[in-house]
Formats: C-alpha cells, structure tokens, sequence
C-alpha cells in the first residue's frame, strides 16, 4: 500500500524513490570511478619508479614469468643476474624506487636477509603493470 501523496510519508517516499532513480541514471558505477582513481595513483607511482616498473614489466613479459609475483633485491651489486632479480648497480636509487611501491601497497617484503631480500606483488599491481586489468 503506497501512502497518498499529500501526506509526510508519502513525501518521502516518492523523494526517496526520485532520489534513487536520478543516482541510477546519472551517477557512473563505483567502480569505474575507483579504476579510474587507481590508474591515476598507478601513474604516478611509475612517474617515481619508472626503471624498476620497467624492468619488472619487462620480466613479468617473458615466458613462463607471468605468474611469479615474487622477485629479489640485492643489497650489494656482485654479479647477480636473472629474472625478477634486482641490484643497485642496475638500477639507481632502487631503495627510494622500493619505498613507493612499498608505501602505495603494491608490493609486501616477504624476507629480510643480509645480503638480499624479497618482495610480493599483489595481483592489483601486477594486472595493472602488464596491462592485464
């Protein structure tokens, strides 16, 4: 039983169900706005850590590397080369580079040793890094 338009209750309703018709027919979905918002975050995280971007773009490209989401940071430049491997001497202030994807939660350090550690990608990152999301 709808009630009659004059009343207060009645008021409300057909406010309420205008309100929700015009958010249905104007506003665009959550989530596109929120994709939207992420690939701009995305843009700017690269725009700061664009060698290290690249080079995990690149080794996540290779066969068979699509889906490790793990990779190496050495501490110390002695020759180590590989996939998802990555020195200073390669890449120029790789630790300032790390702490952006750190601090934006794209990546997770997984262990800390003394001479390398490891991080994780989240899915997140990874889908936008090779263009997959």
């Amino acid at each position: 039983m709808v009630p009659p338009a004059g009343s207060v209750l009645g008021e409300f309703v057909i406010g309420t169900l205008a309100e929700s018709v015009a958010h249905l027919l104007f506003r665009r979905p959550r989530n596109q706005e929120a994709g939207g918002e992420e690939k701009e975050r995305f843009r700017r995280v690269e725009r700061r850590a664009r060698k290290l971007l690249a080079g995990l773009r690149g080794d996540l490209s290779r066969e068979g590397m699509e889906t490790k989401r793990e990779f190496t940071v050495f501490k110390v430049s002695r020759g180590y080369k590989g996939p998802l491997v990555y020195t200073p001497d390669a890449y120029q202030k790789l630790d300032d580079q790390l702490e952006v994807l750190l601090d934006n939660g794209y990546v997770t350090k997984v262990s800390e040793l003394p001479f390398a550690d490891r991080y994780r990608m989240s899915e997140e990152f990874v889908g936008l890094l090779v263009g997959g999301e």
